[in-house]
């Protein structure tokens, strides 16, 4: 398996827009994509930076996402949400 990991830096003001967006937009449009496992987005509200990491079955399909995000990232975004850092990784799962 493989892993996303996209690091987006936050405008301090419109928090519960964007937890709106989040789960009524991102969300239900990264679950739809073929090869998704799972994803976990995180917030840290002192750094005003949120965390997704997603996991996708393979490497071709965590590539596809990979490269569809960032050409997303060249957007304007509404929100003023901007990607900072973008990762493609490897899974080691240990039980």
């Amino acid at each position: 398996m493989f892993a996303t990991l996209f690091v987006h830096r936050h405008p301090r003001e419109g928090f519960d827009q964007q937890i709106a967006e989040l789960k009524t937009r991102i969300v239900p449009i990264v679950k739809q994509q073929p090869g998704f496992r799972s994803g976990t987005w995180s917030f840290d509200p002192i750094e005003s930076r949120s965390y997704s990491h997603l996991v996708w079955d393979s490497e071709e399909t965590a590539r596809r996402f990979f490269t569809f995000l960032r050409a997303q990232a060249t957007q304007p975004n509404p929100l003023g949400i901007e990607l900072e850092e973008a990762h493609l990784n490897t899974v080691l799962t240990v039980t």
